[in-house]
């Protein structure tokens, strides 16, 4: 999300990679709208656990649970394609940690004065300390996760420089193998040692970023044929299916759990696709110099609707009152509703970004 401008100064090198890299401008505001969606909760996100499983809208807003868990991986694989390829030095690449910790800290102490401000207490200074180091806002934990992977990523050059596309299609399944097919197994037949199981910030930091740029820069587009894709999807439905089925059948056994683990488990093979797919796409296309510049514009927009979202969405009364006509007034089954609600809070939060990013300095933190 934090790597607009990167995208920025790398489609200047030249009109072939601009055009390119347009396609990860639309994987970003692809990937936003599916984070939105994520973090509305009941009203979307755990709608399925209210409807009865018998009837299709169950699935209906479960198949949707489960797609929009490919965002973030979305957005570290974007990130991957854009530093992995840099030649800068590793005090470089750490001072973008700076605006990204600057971020963490100013954001962090807007919401929990908001948090503050609901519940009637006021916001210490030891309490707000203890929330930023102890724990996190609940959406901000990206930030956190993309400092530990700013901090690999001068590893990670050194990594992918020499990476073969035989040894990038192994990590690919192992990734597979162990965050996706292995969880299954463990429902279905029983416990294997956690040790043995990848953690979710290891697959952050390393697995998407350098699927990232081993798909942006390393595969040749041109040999990827249709058949290939329709295969891959196919399989990657198939999935999609198994996830939404083990949810049901862990739901089953464990009433009102909120457990997302079954949600998230086919966005090893997912996340992949899905940018291979916008890459194959939109690879070399221009939709008219207008056009993309306008296009750019709204994507270098994705990291402050990231931070600000929340506000309109969760948080302040005159929005909620809105959306709840939108998702509860009936003119629209809920269903619906929280799209609109979704989009009319992207629209919103994309019009103040802009705004805030033609101040020179407030400019700097988005």
């Amino acid at each position: 999300m934090s790597q607009q401008v990167d995208a920025v100064s790398a489609a200047t090198a030249g009109g072939q990679v601009r055009k390119r890299l347009l396609s990860l401008d639309l994987l970003r505001i692809f990937a936003i709208l599916l984070v939105i969606f994520n973090h509305t909760n009941y009203r979307g996100f755990f709608r399925y656990l209210s409807d009865d499983p018998t009837t299709f809208l169950y699935w209906f807003n479960l198949f949707f649970s489960v797609a929009c868990k490919v965002a973030v991986p979305l957005f570290f694989m974007i990130s991957g394609a854009l530093l992995l390829k840099k030649d800068e030095s590793i005090g470089k690449t750490y001072k973008r940690g700076i605006r990204i910790v600057a971020d963490l800290v100013l954001f962090s102490l807007l919401f929990y004065s908001v948090f503050a401000w609901q519940g009637g207490e006021p916001l210490t200074v030891m309490g707000f300390l203890k929330g930023i180091i102890q724990k996190n806002v609940w959406h901000l934990w990206y930030l956190y996760t993309y400092l530990a992977f700013l901090m690999t990523v001068p590893v990670l050059r050194g990594f992918v420089r020499g990476l073969s596309a035989k040894e990038g299609l192994l990590l690919f399944c192992l990734a597979c193998v162990f965050g996706s097919v292995l969880p299954f197994l463990e429902f279905y037949v029983g416990r294997v040692n956690p040790l043995a199981i990848p953690t979710f910030t290891f697959a952050m930091i390393l697995y998407y970023p350098v699927m990232g740029h081993l798909l942006t820069w390393k595969v040749d587009l041109a040999k990827v044929t249709g058949k290939q894709l329709g295969i891959l999807w196919a399989i990657n439905l198939l999935f999609f299916a198994l996830c939404m089925y083990t949810q049901y059948r862990y739901i089953g056994k464990n009433p009102g759990s909120l457990t997302e683990t079954f949600l998230t488990n086919n966005r090893f093979l997912n996340a992949p696709l899905v940018y291979l797919t916008f890459l194959k796409l939109f690879d070399g296309r221009s939709f008219g110099e207008k056009a993309d510049k306008v296009l750019t514009e709204v994507a270098l927009c994705t990291f402050g609707v990231y931070l600000i979202h929340p506000l309109f969405l969760t948080y302040l009364p005159p929005f909620l009152k809105v959306w709840n006509v939108f998702e509860h007034g009936g003119f629209l089954r809920s269903e619906f509703g929280i799209v609109l609600t979704v989009l009319c809070v992207y629209l919103i939060s994309l019009a103040i970004t802009w705004v805030l990013r033609r101040i020179p300095v407030v400019k700097k933190l988005f």
